[in-house]
């Protein structure tokens, strides 16, 4: 394979991994941090599969929805740090730490502090 044509693939590859990377990252930002369900709707196909569907909800877009708008009801608050991203064409995973603030019985509010690590393909 010629030098050009390595360059030009390669060149294709990022162009791809970095849009992966972008919609992830608006997802955790904008959807789950900030709560903003028309990015849901424009980052999430309707064929969309969920394969690591939680309690109460379903393998679909429905059942993200609904995941999302109830942490969201019950952490208004909360809001994820993305550590780092890697991607490879359009498979990625990226590492994030999930906050939010929390109350106890003491009338005190302190700061939970859960890590992640989320896996996707994208199409």
């Amino acid at each position: 394979m010629s030098e050009l044509l390595e360059r030009a693939q390669s060149m294709s590859n990022n162009s791809i991994s970095d849009a992966a990377k972008a919609v992830v990252r608006r997802n955790t930002k904008e959807v789950q941090g900030g709560g903003n369900f028309d990015v849901f709707e424009e980052l999430f196909a309707d064929d969309f599969v969920d394969h690591t569907t939680q309690p109460g909800t379903t393998p679909d877009k429905a059942g993200v929805r609904k995941l999302y708008t109830s942490l969201r009801k019950a952490f208004p608050d909360f809001h994820a740090e993305i550590h780092w991203q890697l991607a490879d064409g359009d498979a990625k995973a990226q590492v994030t730490r999930f906050m939010w603030p929390f109350s106890s019985r003491r009338s005190t509010t302190r700061l939970t502090v859960a890590p992640g690590i989320a896996t996707a393909i994208l199409r």
